[in-house]
């Protein structure tokens, strides 16, 4: 018996048939091909977080911190394993976390709170601005933050006291103005671990002798008849009759470098105050440039001025001395001795 062909119906069901299970393995093999993509996508993405650490994502758990300590100035501060530390300027953190040439750059300063001022006197004396206070790991602390005028990067400066108020702090942020995880997780940290410590007699024994032998060289002035005291491993270069530079034995003076500190004479033919002199009447208005505090000083028997950060060619301080027939100004060019006591023992020891 011959066999009956399948009719249109039968074979429409099994096209149809057919065609949902193609759709079907189709799908599963999309799906199984999307799974596998986006764990491949995943994984790369983990790589890449973890190989890039920015100041954006820089978190405090990640970093690893060690410990440095002074003990001339009696201080310890942790600060990050894989900073630099450059000695030279007291001390000054560095590190590129921020893909940016200028990096982050942290500097510790430790001044004596001097005679007759309060530790925020001595602070604000050392800062941009007034400073405000603010609290940090509980302690009183002065702040300011100052951003550069194209906006590119911002200084942050905390200031606080030892224990007794007889000496003052100053840590300062100079960083990349993305650098605000630097800020909260390295920057408050260090200030968080500043610590004072004990200096033992033997080192504060060495450290009086080394004052002892670095007080005994003089410099006189014949022709305006004034001396002073300089560390016994300076020089003197004379500039002029009326000025003099200062500088280490190691340094030599050149066309753009007379020295560390100079010391200048100007002539007050019209007999002015230092107020009436230097408020702009001579094209200097140090009243106006300086942008840190203006200190009255007790100098030899004379009543000088000293202007803290004047603005200038660079930021310096400058004591002025009212003598006869003129003023005597010693000039800290770019504040380099403001926290190694050597400008502070210039002008202490200044005598006519």
């Amino acid at each position: 018996m011959p066999r009956r062909s399948k009719t249109n119906k039968e074979k429409s069901s099994s096209n149809l048939i057919i065609g949902v299970l193609f759709v079907v393995l189709v799908a599963g093999a999309l799906y199984v091909a999307w799974q596998y993509m986006g764990e491949d996508s995943e994984e790369a993405d983990n790589i890449n977080v973890a190989e890039t650490v920015t100041a954006d994502n820089l978190n405090s758990d990640e970093i690893s911190w060690q410990t440095y300590i002074n003990k001339e100035e009696g201080y310890l501060v942790d600060y990050p394993i894989d900073w630099d530390i450059d000695s030279t300027l007291e001390v000054f953190m560095t590190r590129d976390y921020i893909a940016d040439a200028t990096g982050a750059k942290v500097k510790v300063e430790v001044m004596n709170v001097e005679l007759g001022n309060t530790w925020q006197e001595q602070a604000r004396a050392g800062l941009l601005t007034f400073g405000e206070k603010s609290t940090v790991g509980g302690v009183d602390v002065l702040q300011e933050t100052v951003e550069s005028d194209e906006g590119e990067s911002f200084v942050d400066i905390i200031s606080f006291p030892s224990s007794d108020d007889s000496k003052v702090v100053t840590m300062s942020l100079n960083c990349p103005k993305d650098g605000k995880s630097i800020h909260e997780h390295v920057f408050i940290g260090m200030v968080e671990t500043f610590q004072f410590i004990g200096v033992e007699e033997e080192d504060v024994n060495e450290n009086e002798e080394e004052k002892a032998e670095t007080s005994a060289n003089t410099y006189a002035s014949d022709a305006h008849g004034y001396q002073f005291n300089l560390p016994n491993d300076w020089k003197e270069y004379v500039i002029s009759d009326a000025r003099v530079g200062l500088m280490p034995d190691a340094l030599e003076p050149s066309e753009d470098y007379l020295g560390d500190i100079t010391v200048s004479y100007r002539v007050n033919s019209d007999d002015l105050s230092i107020e009436e002199y230097y408020n702009g009447r001579h094209g200097i208005d140090y009243f106006t440039d300086a942008q840190g505090a203006i200190e009255d000083l007790n100098v030899s028997g004379l009543a000088a001025k000293k202007f803290n950060n004047v603005m200038g060619y660079t930021m310096s301080t400058i004591v002025i001395i009212p003598v006869t027939g003129g003023f005597i100004e010693i000039n800290d060019n770019n504040n380099l001795h403001q926290g190694d006591g050597i400008f502070d023992q210039i002008v202490n020891s200044f005598s006519i």
